[in-house]
């Protein structure tokens, strides 16, 4: 049985646990939050989000890679860039795809 399900011994229910319980309304709440943003700024948002991290992985293999000692800023090398780049081609879609809506 996985970390993030716990079963009722009386009954055998299956439920989340306390963790995976709060890991899920901590998602729920992050979604609806997202939900009312308009759409430049959400899908700007996402991009930033997500290239960021794919920026900040490929800065930490690549610094681990070249000189270990200072892969940590590799990090930021790499991953500061791309989520702004992401963050600008996440803006410039949201407002394509919310022109495209409205006409």
């Amino acid at each position: 049985m996985p970390n993030h399900v716990r079963r009722d011994r009386r009954s055998g229910d299956e439920s989340l646990s306390d963790d995976a319980e709060d890991r899920a309304r901590w998602l729920g709440a992050t979604r609806r939050s997202l939900v009312v943003w308009p759409v430049p700024l959400r899908w700007g948002a996402i991009g930033a989000v997500s290239t960021g991290v794919v920026g900040s992985v490929t800065g930490l293999v690549v610094g681990l890679v070249t000189y270990p000692r200072t892969a940590w800023f590799a990090i930021f090398e790499l991953g500061a860039p791309s989520a702004i780049v992401g963050g600008l081609i996440g803006l410039a879609s949201g407002v394509i795809a919310s022109a495209v809506r409205r006409s």
